[in-house]
């Protein structure tokens, strides 16, 4: 498991090598927790997955209360949400 960012971090990659979807979504939350720190106390457990499907790469981040781990690939039957759209949709 590797850090996203600084040492405070709460975000973590379940891979050495993240696709560039997993390391996207990992930046941006991680980002969006640096400028928003708040927003900290709303991460409930859930698992999200989100699927390029157009480019064949889908990524998995598992929250917590505290942290949020990405990874490569599908969460198979463990997902709460599944979004599947073309990568330039998920990027908009």
């Amino acid at each position: 498991m590797t850090e996203s960012g600084g040492r405070d971090s709460c975000v973590t990659y379940a891979d050495l090598e993240p696709n560039g979807l997993a390391n996207l979504v990992g930046r941006l939350l991680e980002a969006n927790l640096e400028v928003h720190p708040g927003r900290r106390e709303l991460l409930s457990p859930c698992v999200v997955e989100l699927d390029a499907t157009d480019a064949d790469v889908s990524v998995t981040i598992r929250i917590e209360r505290d942290r949020a781990e990405v990874a490569n690939g599908g969460a198979d039957l463990d997902s709460h949400v599944i979004v599947e759209a073309r990568a330039q949709d998920l990027l908009d």
